[in-house]
């Protein structure tokens, strides 16, 4: 009696119309396959853009918290004195809790190509120094690692310029302005 049931199911599965799989044409086959590549080559461009998008958002949240750490130094530190001299990459991660800094010079950013630049620098706040910068102003940046710089220079509390420039930019000598000199401090006014 066993054996009766377990050879009618048997029967039941392939006399009802389903095929076994080993019965896949190879036409079927390519119209999965391709529809499976359409899908693919859709998301791909929507995954990089997601990625871009997210790559900002880390570079612009390390910009805002940098300007806010700027302004709470100047209020806590640089009034007293009237400078930024002591604003450093060791003094600024010793004050602001979870932020990380680099002290670098401009010029030898702009000799950097973008796939030479540390990668711990996209997760930095950059102070930007030149020596002939006046002491009561400072420049700090953030890199995005999809090639963007975010930027700010402060003259005193006051923010003087504001902005975002492509990395190829910054190479083509377009961040002149980011120099300071010696008339005008980081730039003209």
């Amino acid at each position: 009696m066993l054996r009766q049931r377990s050879h009618k199911r048997d029967r039941s599965l392939t006399g009802a119309g389903l095929r076994p799989f080993h019965g896949v044409s190879l036409i079927e086959f390519l119209v999965v396959l391709s529809v499976m590549a359409a899908l693919v080559g859709m998301a791909l461009p929507v995954w990089s853009n997601i990625r871009n998008n997210a790559y900002d958002a880390r570079a612009r949240q390390n910009y805002e918290q940098g300007e806010e750490a700027v302004k709470r130094y100047w209020a806590s530190q640089g009034r007293k004195e009237g400078d930024y001299k002591h604003l450093t990459a060791a003094y600024m991660q010793s004050l602001e809790f979870g932020t990380y800094w680099v002290e670098l010079n401009t010029a030898s950013l702009e000799e950097m190509e973008f796939d030479q630049v540390p990668r711990d620098y996209f997760a930095a706040i950059l102070i930007l120094h030149d020596d002939k910068a006046v002491s009561d102003e400072i420049l700090i940046a953030t890199i995005s690692e999809n090639g963007k710089l975010y930027y700010t220079r402060f003259k005193k509390v006051d923010i003087v310029e504001t902005g975002e420039l492509a990395f190829s930019q910054l190479k083509a000598g377009e961040g002149e302005h980011l120099q300071a000199t010696m008339k005008t401090g980081f730039g003209t006014e």
